[in-house]
């Protein structure tokens, strides 16, 4: 894989870093292996020229677009390698990186490589030049910034963490979990997202990036999405950003215990918050905090309906909306404003994976110690642990 082309351009409200991404062989599912093929013989019957040129190698253009005022250029290498590495990795392919890259970063490519054992176990040969250490002045930096979806474990992160006061800055990054088609959802999502930025007096920051559209086909987003998040880091003026935990610890995820070890460096710390801690400990904290309204009134935790033409900004069908709405009525609250009252059809047709069981049991278990509580529902999460799991 040959990362080239490395540039940033400034226009009036933002700087615009961008790299091109050409895979030695055609990656992705078979949508993408069959139109690349069709390109090709297309080429190949027209001008077999261009379809010599063309070759075998698939050529992707990422970009990330940051405000002014939040950029910090000089990094846009590092950036660009740290999401290069794993899909490297999951591509079995070696790395030519055009750029000059972080020697702290570099050290501990080997290591990044072990962490994504479960994809590929094959040493990369990796090619790229070392820039100089320098010194940053980061004086001018007011606190630290934390990522901020408005779920459950961005307000944990933002509201109960003992070093939320910190938080200053919430990043958003358009792209990531909205495609960029739902406009009016991302609106939507900006205005609760500036909302709890005036009531928690911190500062929101909107960045973007087509970098999806690329690595989904790629490597999976659980398995990517930490490498993908640290690289906006090294583009933003941050020398400190908090990532949300899990509530559980999985060998294919992204999320894992020591992640933020790994992606720390001495000028771009990473400090992971939450992990391990359970959905119900967390909910049952961020109520106890004087934003607890504001929560209830903002909280998003569904990305199954993303994609649908009737978008809902909790669908409260998945599991994960109904999970949470539930771990919600455990604790007294029936009020949520974001979800829909829970339709028994919707809970029943749940079939959980592994890693969510054990919650979804203590849920049941929370449940059926209620004074109050109805009956349909608890039978409907029993039939539901009674499934075999999903794969």
């Amino acid at each position: 894989m040959l990362v080239t082309q490395i540039t940033t351009t400034k226009n009036s409200h933002s700087y615009k870093f961008s790299a091109d991404f050409i895979f030695d062989n055609p990656y992705g599912g078979r949508r993408e292996k069959i139109i690349f093929w069709c390109k090709w013989f297309y080429k190949a019957l027209t001008n077999p020229y261009q379809a010599w040129r063309f070759g075998f190698t698939t050529r992707k253009r990422i970009w990330f677009e940051i405000p002014i005022e939040h950029s910090e250029p000089q990094n846009a290498f590092d950036a660009f390698y740290l999401i290069a590495l794993p899909m490297a990795i999951a591509t079995n392919e070696d790395l030519v990186f055009k750029g000059k890259v972080n020697p702290e970063i570099l050290k501990k490519t080997r290591e990044i490589e072990k962490y994504y054992h479960e994809i590929s176990k094959r040493k990369l040969k990796i090619f790229t030049k070392v820039q100089k250490n320098s010194v940053k002045d980061y004086t001018d930096y007011e606190g630290a910034a934390q990522f901020f979806t408005l779920g459950v474990d961005s307000f944990y992160t933002l509201l109960c963490h003992k070093s939320s006061e910190k938080v200053k800055r919430l990043i958003y990054i358009d792209g990531y979990d909205i495609p960029f088609y739902q406009k009016n959802f991302l609106n939507n999502v900006h205005q609760k997202i500036t909302n709890v930025s005036k009531e928690t007096k911190t500062v929101p920051i909107f960045a973007s990036t087509n970098l999806r559209l690329t690595s989904d086909s790629v490597i999976g987003w659980g398995r990517f999405h930490v490498s993908a998040l640290v690289a906006v880091h090294h583009l933003l003026k941050t020398n400190l950003i908090f990532i949300s935990g899990e509530s559980f610890e999985a060998a294919d995820w992204g999320l894992r215990f020591g992640v933020d070890k790994l992606y720390s460096t001495k000028d771009k710390l990473v400090e992971l918050v939450g992990h391990n801690l359970s959905r119900e400990k967390k909910l049952a904290q961020i109520i106890k905090t004087n934003h607890k309204q504001l929560f209830l009134d903002n909280v998003r935790v569904c990305w199954e309906n993303v994609r649908s033409k009737e978008l809902i900004y909790n669908c409260s069908k998945c599991q994960k909306c109904l999970k949470t709405k539930l771990n919600l009525t455990a604790l007294n609250i029936d009020e949520t404003p974001t979800f829909l009252p829970i339709q028994i059809n919707d809970l029943e047709k749940i079939r959980l994976v592994g890693h969510v069981y054990e919650e979804w049991q203590h849920l049941y278990k929370s449940l059926k110690n209620m004074k109050k509580v109805d009956l349909e529902i608890l039978s409907a999460i029993k039939k539901v642990l009674e499934k075999p799991l999903r794969v």
